[in-house]
């Protein structure tokens, strides 16, 4: 759906998703220690996720459900 925007056009390897409690804290954190952000926080109507890539260039997600449940 290329209404979704160009953030959400991946190509290559997929990616890892890994829970957490607080995506935006997970990604300032990320940045104080030099990780790439991909894709800044995105709130959805369930969960909240962003994307990192590890120093291999790897995607890995950061995902957080809003209910509080991970899976």
């Amino acid at each position: 759906d290329p209404s979704r925007g160009p953030q959400w056009d991946w190509q290559g390897a997929p990616c890892v998703a890994l829970a957490v409690d607080d995506v935006p804290a997970a990604i300032a954190e990320c940045r104080r220690r030099g990780v790439r952000v991909l894709i800044e926080p995105v709130e959805t109507s369930v969960c909240w996720m962003a994307w990192i890539a590890d120093p291999d260039g790897n995607r890995i997600c950061l995902h957080s459900r809003k209910n509080g449940t991970a899976g």
